[in-house]
């Protein structure tokens, strides 16, 4: 990431492949709970920046589930084996 250069992602001003892959990896150690251990409490303060940055996004915002979509499918899973 380019420090001190906050208008742009990884590789460019653009939002690339390459955003879109770190993205996909901070979304699955969020969803697992991992985030504060991997760059929170200012551990990794630029993943840190890019992550707040692309929650932000319109894309990112439309494209992933809600917390309440992962407790339902959670659910379901439960329901199903007890069945």
């Amino acid at each position: 990431m380019f420090l001190g250069e906050p208008d742009k992602w990884l590789v460019s001003e653009r939002f690339t492949l390459a955003d879109i892959d770190l993205t996909i990896l901070l979304e699955r150690l969020n969803v697992i709970g991992m985030d504060e251990r991997a760059w929170g409490n200012s551990k990794r303060p630029c993943i840190a920046k890019f992550w707040n940055r692309v929650r932000q996004r319109p894309s990112y915002k439309a494209a992933t589930p809600s917390a309440f979509f992962h407790v339902k499918t959670m659910l379901q899973g439960i329901t199903f084996l007890a069945f």
